[in-house]
């Protein structure tokens, strides 16, 4: 695990816990990017954390989940491993990953950086908290950003808290990733959050710079925000019926499925 001395881990220790997730195709041979999205390390055999619309491919879009993990700050982050969805949750836009081989299909056993998981019942409005993630805009490299809990909100068919609202800044491919109180500890995963309960329109995020280079701006790139609602975090604990089925493998039973809307 990542040391928690008197001050909790440092920034650059939660980075390198800190994942990106794309999802690939298979053409001539190679692996080729159709979006990404961010997650978090959460044990040192490779279970990860994310967003279920970063990993969704009941559209049949993608043929690999691939994770590129943070070898130095200042670079893109490295390709080397291909995953699987270990338990998903559409309803509440959450899922979990596990490791399961390098790029070559060959098995692995992994020693990783993880980030330790919090309690985001005991956030309290105004602490501080840390984001980290991979948002596509402004180059490759991880991004780091903080704000304030600026409040929380409910959510039909969701008991207790159902966001985490904040003030820092999160940009699209951001989703999925993490976000830490001042401890170091995992609280809330960064999530697109829409208008109301009434309405599954994304309002804060356009689709507005060729994100993944293909000359095109479209549905392929990473959107980035730019008003409406205030930023949403899923708070940790509704993640733990997750992680607990996935580190015991065996199948987790989610809410009911919205469509599909894919992408990091």
């Amino acid at each position: 695990p990542i040391p928690l001395g008197a001050s909790g881990p440092t920034v650059d220790e939660l980075a390198h816990a800190t994942v990106q997730i794309l999802a690939l195709t298979r053409s001539g041979g190679g692996l080729s990017p159709v979006w990404s999205g961010s997650g978090s390390l959460i044990s040192a055999d490779g279970l990860i954390l994310t967003n279920a619309h970063v990993v969704d491919d009941r559209g049949g879009e993608f043929s690999d989940l691939g994770v590129a993990v943070l070898l130095q700050a200042d670079q893109p982050p490295e390709l080397m491993y291909l995953a699987e969805v270990a338990a998903v949750d559409y309803a509440l836009d959450l899922a979990v990953l596990r490791l399961v081989s390098d790029l070559e299909g060959n098995p692995i056993q992994v020693d990783l950086p993880f980030v330790q998981l919090g309690d985001s019942d005991a956030v309290a409005i105004g602490e501080g908290l840390k984001i980290l993630g991979y948002p596509g805009i402004g180059g490759d490299t991880i991004t780091f950003t903080e704000g304030v809990v600026s409040g929380f909100t409910s959510e039909r068919n969701v008991e207790g808290r159902a966001w985490i609202k904040t003030d820092a800044t999160i940009a699209g491919g951001n989703s999925g990733g993490m976000a830490a109180n001042a401890e170091g500890e995992l609280v809330g995963i960064p999530t697109q959050a829409s208008s109301g309960a009434e309405d599954s329109e994304i309002v804060d995020c356009r689709l507005i710079a060729d994100t993944n280079g293909d000359g095109r701006i479209d549905d392929r790139d990473t959107c980035v925000p730019i008003g409406g609602f205030i930023n949403g975090l899923r708070p940790i604990n509704l993640a733990f019926p997750l992680i607990e089925a996935a580190e015991r493998g065996v199948a987790y039973q989610g809410g009911p499925a919205p469509s599909a809307a894919q992408g990091g």
